[in-house]
């Protein structure tokens, strides 16, 4: 007997992380349903998607790794002598199609100083790149990897330091208008947080300025929302990246690409983060989002776990690099919910569960959530042993 309608149960798995959910998969015919149902998909998606984001973290060393990953084609023929190649990665939020976007440069007869930008566009389950038309007007990116999705919108800063967007659905670049900033010789860069543009200008020599966009495409609606001062890191402020926000106003940055520190707003107060098992000695941090949401590849359906596109002159192929995974501390659930959703559970199912959550294996072994499991299942429907 399921003690909770169904609804009430979408709820309580749509807060559970993709690595339980994908764990408990093997255990629990009920969450392998869940998982393949569209509206399940889709919730749990919108849940964590407005909650901390996870992490890649990587060295620059190639080896085979134990993710599940799909191999993309590189977008050009080295034969055909490209330049840098600068790579973004999205998904439809109306079609849940993911793709790849591929900015390339080419040398106009041979000269690299003067450079041709083709673009190319890769969904996920096809088999060739799609070049589209010439947008020479919005390009001229600089040379990085797109780390702000937002609006169904990859966003780069342009030479010009133009903020430049391109539509994951209908395929066309547009510029987004900024606020009036203090560059003098500097730049800025982009993030997103819950939805939200970001620009952290990092043009000071002794703090990064952070501004948000309340409302998409909307110019007055950008606003300075906070600053984060060299002297409250105690670290050289051009060697920090903000890599994401998390919840209660902390910031999630790497220093040097050697160490991953924890930033909060508030108390202007920084902690190094030291508790990830064998990290690298330097790494890069990529900030996602863990769904399931599955690109359909070569007519089958896949969970797959986020796989790392490089953006290296030098190297077309996209390769999979050693990863690690972090997870910033969060419980899902309010205060004192924890206890009582698992209590209401069968003992088949909570000791199935022990195996995939800690969390569950930890209140099994306390007696006041033993007390309150044998009061709830005492006034439930008895279970029958067959004797023979």
């Amino acid at each position: 007997m399921d003690p909770f309608p169904a609804e009430i149960t979408s709820d309580i798995f749509s807060r559970l992380p993709v690595q339980s959910l994908l764990r408990a998969r093997s255990s629990c015919r009920g969450v392998r349903d869940f998982t393949h149902d569209p509206f399940f998909v889709d919730k749990h998606l919108k849940f964590w998607s407005q909650r901390n984001l996870n992490l890649i973290i990587t060295d620059n060393k190639c080896r085979e790794g134990n993710l599940k990953t799909n191999k993309v084609p590189p977008p050009v023929s080295m034969l055909d002598r490209p330049g840098d190649i600068v790579i973004g990665f999205g998904v439809v939020p109306m079609t849940k199609k993911y793709k790849v976007l591929a900015i390339v440069d080419f040398p106009l007869h041979g000269d690299f100083n003067r450079l041709q930008q083709k673009v190319f566009v890769y969904t996920l389950g096809d088999t060739t790149w799609k070049q589209l038309k010439d947008n020479s007007s919005v390009l001229r990116f600089g040379q990085s990897a797109c780390k702000a999705f937002a609006n169904g919108a990859l966003h780069w800063v342009s030479d010009a330091k133009l903020i430049v967007s391109f539509n994951m659905d209908t395929e066309e670049f547009s510029v987004i208008p900024r606020p009036e900033l203090e560059l003098g010789c500097g730049s800025f860069t982009l993030r997103a947080f819950q939805g939200k543009l970001m620009i952290l200008n990092t043009s000071f020599g002794d703090r990064i300025e952070i501004w948000v966009m309340k409302n998409y495409g909307v110019a007055e609606s950008w606003t300075h929302s906070f600053t984060v001062y060299e002297e409250h890191i105690g670290r050289n402020i051009r060697d920090v990246e903000i890599v994401c926000f998390l919840q209660d106003w902390e910031v999630l940055m790497v220093y040097d690409h050697r160490a991953l520190l924890r930033y909060n707003l508030q108390t202007a107060s920084v902690v190094e983060v030291i508790n990830i098992d064998s990290l690298p000695e330097r790494f890069h941090a990529i900030a996602h989002v863990g769904t399931l949401v599955s690109p359909l590849v070569n007519g089958t359906s896949k969970v797959v776990i986020p796989f790392i596109l490089l953006n290296s002159p030098a190297q077309v192929n996209p390769t999979l690099h050693r990863s690690f995974f972090y997870t910033p501390e969060l419980n899902p659930f309010p205060d004192g919910i924890s206890s009582k959703i698992p209590s209401k559970l069968s003992v088949k199912s909570v000791l199935r569960a022990k195996r995939w959550s800690s969390v569950i294996r930890d209140l099994t072994r306390n007696p006041t959530f033993v007390d309150e499991h044998k009061k709830f299942s005492s006034q439930r429907n008895p279970n029958l042993i067959d004797p023979h």
